[in-house]
C-alpha cells in the first residue's frame, strides 16, 4: 500500500505524515517503522529496499516513510514502488515537495491514495489559521486578526509561518485577547522573513562549509538562535526532523544552548 503526499506546503504534509504514523502505531503496535530521506541521500532507496525485503522478528507489518521519492530516478526503485502498491503487509508513505516526475506519474494512479498540499491563500488560509488559533487557544480582536492574516500572506511558507507566529502570540499574549498594538509588539516582520530564508537555505544546502558560513553570517546579523532553531523544525523533513528533535531534547534538558544546537545541526 502506498500513500502519496506531495506539494509545497511542508507543514501540512508533515502533520499528515505524523497523523498516519500515529494511526499505524495504534493499529499495529509491533510494526517496524523506518524513514528514508532521498533528498539527503539518493542511494537511501537501497536501504529502503533492504528493509522491506528482510523478515521482521516481531511483525510482518512494516511502515516506510520516504522523502523525495523521485530523487532516485532508477528503474529498480520505480519497480519496487509499483510492487508495493499491491502489498498488504507494507505501508509506504511518500512525502514529496513537488508533483511527481514523468517516470513517477504512476504515483497518481487510482490504486494509490494521493493528496496534494498546495500553499494556502485567501479564505482557505484564513480558515486554516482560525482553526489553529482555536487549537492553540488564542483570541484576536477583528482588526488584529485582519492584520495577522496580511502578515502571514507575505510568507512563502504560509502554513508553517502562520502556526509558528500563532505559537509566538500564545507565549506573549498571556491569555488576553490580542489587539493591534499587542500584535505589533509580538511579530517582527523583517526578522521573521529573514529567518525563514536562512532556514530554507540551511536545509537545502548540501555542503557543510557553506552551511557553516550561512549560520555564522545569520548569528552575526543578530538573528535570534531560538527563532532560527524553531523555524528549522518547521522547514525540515525526514532525517533532519529526527536530528532536530534530539537537539531539542538536549536544549530542554539544559545540555546545550540554541547556538550550540544549531552548530551541531549544520556540522552533521
Amino acid at each position: 500500500m502506498i500513500i502519496f503526499l506531495y506539494g509545497p506546503d511542508v507543514y501540512r504534509r508533515e502533520v499528515k505524515v505524523r497523523e498516519l504514523l500515529t494511526i499505524n502505531r495504534e493499529k499495529n503496535r509491533d510494526a517496524d517503522i523506518k524513514t528514508f530521506d532521498l533528498y539527503e541521500n539518493k542511494d537511501a532507496w537501497k536501504e529502503a529496499r533492504e528493509f522491506l525485503s528482510q523478515p521482521s522478528m516481531f511483525s510482518d507489518k512494516k511502515t516506510v516513510v520516504v522523502y523525495g521519492s523521485g530523487e532516485a530516478d532508477l528503474k529498480e526503485w520505480r519497480e519496487l514502488l509499483k510492487r508495493e502498491v499491491h502489498t498488504n503487509d507494507h505501508i509506504v508513505i511518500i512525502s514529496d515537495e513537488k508533483s511527481p516526475k514523468k517516470n513517477f506519474l504512476f504515483l497518481l494512479d487510482s490504486d494509490i491514495k494521493a493528496s496534494e498540499y498546495i500553499e494556502l491563500e485567501g479564505k482557505k488560509l484564513e480558515v486554516f489559521l482560525k482553526r489553529e488559533a482555536e487549537r492553540i487557544g488564542i483570541l484576536f480582536d477583528d482588526e488584529s486578526w485582519k492584520l495577522f492574516i496580511l502578515h502571514i500572506e507575505s510568507f512563502p511558507l504560509r502554513s508553517a509561518a502562520g502556526v509558528r507566529e500563532l505559537e509566538k502570540c500564545a507565549l506573549f499574549s498571556k491569555n488576553k485577547k490580542i489587539d493591534p498594538k499587542g500584535l505589533s509588539s509580538i511579530i517582527q516582520t523583517s526578522e521573521t522573513k529573514d529567518v525563514y530564508g536562512v532556514a530554507r537555505i540551511l536545509i537545502s544546502e548540501r555542503k557543510r562549509e557553506k552551511r557553516m558560513a550561512i549560520l555564522e553570517q545569520a548569528l552575526i546579523s543578530k538573528v535570534d538562535p531560538a527563532h532560527l532553531f524553531n523555524t528549522l523544525v518547521y522547514v525540515a523533513s525526514g532525517d533532519g526532523i529526527e536530528r532536530l528533535a534530539q537537539l531539542d531534547i538536549k536544549i530542554k534538558s539544559g545540555n546545550a544552548e540554541y547556538e550550540e544546537a544549531l552548530l551541531e545541526f549544520v556540522l552533521n
